[in-house]
């Protein structure tokens, strides 16, 4: 089990170097560059013209830091999103445990997330991989069962929903 976690995200961890050491400037998707814009905008001070009601704010807010410290936008949102793209496989495998299946099934279910990952990390950086990984933590929490009798997970998941919604509009 902890050797499976190690070998998922070694292959996650050297999948993404690849694609990246080959993409590190590759953006396909416009909308990458209205985050970076606001980003910019958000790390120079200009607060009032960074906040619109199409962008969701959250991807922007994570990006603000490092272009604040002068890093490069596409850099550090690749970076950021190769962290994001962490926890989404963490996530995922956590999640993929409370199915039922067991063994090479359970394993290959696992596995197969890491070529998706690496794909909405790296080749399209926008803000819907930030959405994912909060649902996927959102459905481990609701997954527990335990949300009903408890006083905590209600207000951890409606947390969690705001969280969806700073990174999606829709996603609350």
């Amino acid at each position: 089990m902890k050797n499976e976690k190690i070998l998922i995200h070694g292959l996650y961890l050297l999948g993404s170097g690849i694609v990246f050491s080959c993409t590190t400037w590759y953006v396909n998707n416009p909308d990458t560059f209205q985050y970076l814009s606001i980003a910019k905008k958000y790390a120079t001070g200009h607060w009032s013209l960074a906040i619109n009601a199409y962008w969701s704010p959250m991807l922007s807010w994570l990006l603000a830091v490092p272009v604040w410290m002068g890093i490069n936008g596409i850099l550090a949102l690749k970076i950021l999103q190769f962290f994001i793209g962490g926890f989404a496989v963490s996530a995922w495998m956590k999640l993929s445990e409370k199915t039922g299946l067991k063994g090479g099934v359970l394993s290959l279910l696992k596995i197969g997330v890491v070529p998706f990952v690496i794909s909405y990390a790296q080749l399209s950086p926008t803000a819907d991989l930030l959405f994912l990984t909060i649902l996927l933590f959102l459905l481990l929490v609701l997954s527990t069962g335990s949300w009903r009798s408890s006083s905590d997970e209600p207000v951890i998941a409606g947390l969690i929903g705001a969280l969806l919604f700073f990174s999606k509009a829709f996603g609350f």
